[in-house]
């Protein structure tokens, strides 16, 4: 076999191998962005699972601070959502208020913009 012959193998097999690589490296990256994700929409679903209608928020906002959750005040002060970040979305507990008492919990997924 001709030098160049055997150096177009080589470079084919080359070239082979670091796409399998490639395509390696892009399968784990999704099937980490889809673990974390999930994790995050459990994470979400558990803390409000542990809220119930009618449950005061002062103790629930304290839990959240004491457990290094990010909470931002939804709009008019309707309430608020507890978010757990993944890698590129977020989920979050969102509990509407009224009076001090929280009225209505949802999970929300949503993208980070």
């Amino acid at each position: 076999m001709s030098r160049f012959k055997r150096f177009l193998k080589g470079l084919a097999v080359l070239l082979a191998f670091l796409g399998l690589l490639v395509i390696g490296v892009l399968g784990y990256n999704g099937y980490l962005m889809y673990s974390r994700m999930e994790a995050a929409r459990e994470a979400a679903a558990r803390f409000c699972a542990g809220l119930t209608p009618g449950t005061a928020i002062e103790p629930v906002l304290a839990r959240a601070a004491a457990d290094h959750i990010r909470v931002s005040e939804m709009a008019n002060g309707a309430g608020y959502e507890f978010q757990f970040q993944a890698l590129i979305q977020s989920s979050a507990c969102r509990a509407q208020v009224e009076a001090g008492k929280v009225t209505r919990l949802d999970v929300i997924s949503f993208a980070d913009d």
